[in-house]
């Protein structure tokens, strides 16, 4: 018997990013590492080529008690852990705020999506941007409505982004919309305090006539943006909001703390009215039972742990430096050594080589053996999975594509 694939799987068909490290990986595995540079996923390695963990993670992970790695935890997530996220991510002055603990912030966004849009309704997600919410909106039955993420003088498109958010006020009697930031995925682009206010405005015309309207911030690389303390304060610039506008943030461990496969992540949802609060969390709290049941407990307690622990604590923020600096370092020499033109102002794992025809950049340099994502606007780079002694090869290939030296096909 041949079971049909479901409408939704054939329109999403496969993750663009595995796929293309799929392919680095058969050519890593017929050639050696030499003959590949495989900028396509977002793990952090070192300039050794070895996965870069935190030595707090391994540290934490062997003084775990077996209650913690094996037994239930609370649907919403361990009291120790929902506190860690709280304390990571402080609310707005004169607000409460509640932590549900997620299978990693792709658990998050699909949660925030779950409880604040209605099946058919558009969701505005600026471009370009994760490939995965396109999935992610398909699976809910619920559609993507994009704009440009970047203007021309590659700042947020506060113009573009109005008029999105204001159309689907207009046609559907409700906003969400979606924005990463810091250290933008794919871009690596951080909105400064202009580009926040820009934001704030926004929300106050669009909520002015009473409609819900939804801001959900995936701050998943908030730990490798240029100053990460700085970032985590970012609602206090959108403080003084009307009651019918509510920002929900997708937390994530995968990076700050370097548990990619633990699946451990957060939504987090602010408002100064607790009964506000407590209807979002009961929603999402029915949403848990009836999706994934109970969270991960072994990567909350390793959260806990690296929180609460202050030598652990200390450690991981000293490693998380190195991190920042050795990604620094790389995004340096993508866009200074090369010249490269560049979307926005890459921090963080990411960056975005501007090219009219992506897709064919990426297979000319596949055929260097070089790998990137072709995305909306450019050619995605994964920064943070090039060890530091491949960057010059990366960039040095990615410059003869896209600007052919004489005599070259």
């Amino acid at each position: 018997m041949v079971v049909p694939a479901s409408p939704v799987a054939r329109e999403t068909g496969g993750d663009p990013v595995f796929e293309v490290s799929r392919r680095a990986t058969a050519l890593r595995a017929a050639q050696g590492d030499a003959a590949v540079v495989d900028a396509s996923i977002g793990h952090l390695f070192r300039d050794d080529g070895t996965l870069w963990t935190l030595g707090a993670v391994d540290a934490a992970l062997h003084r775990l008690p077996a209650r913690d790695i094996s037994a239930y935890a609370p649907f919403l997530g361990t009291e120790g852990f929902r506190r860690a996220v709280a304390e990571f991510l402080p609310p707005p002055p004169g607000a409460v705020q509640t932590v549900i603990a997620t299978p990693g912030a792709a658990g998050a966004i699909y949660l925030a999506l779950a409880c604040n849009t209605r099946p058919g309704d558009a969701v505005l997600v600026p471009t370009p941007c994760w490939p995965a919410y396109a999935t992610i909106l398909r699976q809910h039955g619920r559609r993507l409505a994009s704009c440009p993420l970047l203007g021309a003088d590659d700042r947020l498109d506060a113009g573009a982004l109005g008029s999105g958010m204001e159309e689907l006020r207009r046609a559907q009697g409700r906003v969400t919309a979606v924005l990463n930031t810091p250290a933008h995925n794919p871009t690596g682009h951080s909105l400064d305090d202009r580009e926040w206010e820009d934001l704030r405005g926004l929300l106050l015309a669009v909520g002015a006539p009473g409609d819900p309207v939804t801001l959900l911030v995936d701050v998943s690389y908030l730990e490798f943006a240029g100053d990460a303390d700085r970032e985590r304060r970012f609602r206090e610039r959108l403080e003084g909001l009307p009651g019918n506008v509510v920002i929900a943030v997708a937390w994530s461990a995968s990076k700050g703390f370097t548990l990619y496969g633990w699946r451990v992540g957060a939504l987090v949802l602010a408002h100064p009215d607790p009964g506000v609060v407590a209807g979002l969390e009961e929603a999402a709290a029915s949403t848990v039972r009836g999706t994934w049941g109970n969270p991960p407990r072994p990567g909350m307690a390793l959260v806990e742990a690296l929180h609460f622990d202050p030598a652990l604590r200390a450690a991981a923020v000293t490693e998380r430096g190195e991190m920042r600096g050795a990604l620094a370092q790389r995004a340096a020499v993508l866009t200074s050594g090369a010249d490269l033109p560049t979307l926005g102002r890459p921090e963080g794992f990411f960056a975005v080589v501007r090219h009219p025809d992506p897709r064919r950049a990426a297979e000319a340099l596949e055929e260097k053996g070089v790998f990137v994502v072709p995305m909306d606007g450019g050619l995605r780079v994964a920064l943070a999975g090039v060890p530091s002694p491949k960057v010059g090869r990366l960039a040095a290939a990615i410059a003869d594509v896209i600007r052919p030296r004489r005599g070259d096909p």
